[in-house]
């Protein structure tokens, strides 16, 4: 009996302790992460608007514009190492997913924020 119960309850800590530890660390970096997730989504963006006015007409203060939207790219670098070290500590794509998605509804004062995180541009 004594096994059974020792059996059972290892059991069911062995299948459910990354429930609460995968909460904690959710907990512990979700606001950084979700700052980041932006940070890193508007750099991108401008980088992209700033390399293709630099296309269509290049001159000085457009290159300037590009280097300066280089520069915000280092957010992404940020952005990647904290991913990395997330989902090393156990969290899925789903879960980074949702805390980015969590995050931007949080904070955002419009729902122009919301469409344009999801916003393609070609």
């Amino acid at each position: 009996m004594k096994y059974a119960l020792t059996l059972i309850i290892g059991f069911l800590l062995g299948a459910t302790w990354h429930l609460p530890y995968k909460y904690i660390v959710s907990l512990i970096y979700a606001e950084e992460y979700g700052r980041l997730v932006y940070l890193c989504d508007s750099a991108m963006r401008e980088h992209y608007i700033a390399k293709n006015t630099l296309i269509e007409n290049p001159s000085k203060d457009n290159i300037e514009n590009v280097e300066i939207a280089e520069v915000a790219l280092l957010d992404c670098q940020r952005y990647d190492i904290l991913r990395k070290e997330m989902l090393s500590l156990g969290l899925t794509e789903v879960e980074l997913s949702l805390i980015s998605l969590k995050f931007i509804e949080k904070h955002s004062t419009d729902l122009l924020d919301v469409v344009e995180i999801h916003e393609i541009n070609y």
